[in-house]
């Protein structure tokens, strides 16, 4: 369908037809972006990423991947990764790349560098 209001309605074999109800379409060329500020980690978990998509369709959950060296290495929500695989050592670090999909296909990849300057205190960030 084309992008804007319909009107929608049933019709029955005895043509009985049902309450018209309206439907909105609307079409989403936009890719989603990703951004971060003041990220912070504990452990393999790191928080304090936003993520939207300037066409508000969402951003599909599931569709987030993490990978390191171009194998998976755990899993994004949106807001948090979480099992990470790989974890740096004491003053260390390692860059996961986060790549989210929207729910047209739409795509927007980001790299993030978690290191480890002391024992048990991470720290995050996405670089350029």
């Amino acid at each position: 369908p084309q992008a804007g209001a319909h009107s929608v309605y049933a019709v029955d074999r005895v043509g009985l037809q049902s309450s018209v109800r309206s439907v909105s379409v609307k079409f989403d060329a936009d890719e989603p972006t990703i951004s971060g500020a003041s990220l912070t980690a504990t452990s393999t978990t790191i928080s304090g990423f936003t993520s939207s998509d300037g066409a508000g369709s969402g951003i599909d959950a599931t569709a987030y991947t993490v990978t390191s060296g171009g194998t998976p290495a755990g899993s994004f929500n949106g807001s948090t990764m979480t099992g990470l695989t790989g974890a740096p050592g004491i003053g260390a670090s390692a860059d996961y790349l986060v790549y989210a999909q929207d729910n047209t296909g739409n795509g927007a990849a980001i790299t993030v560098r978690l290191s480890q300057p002391t024992d048990g205190d991470y720290s995050a960030e996405i670089i350029p």
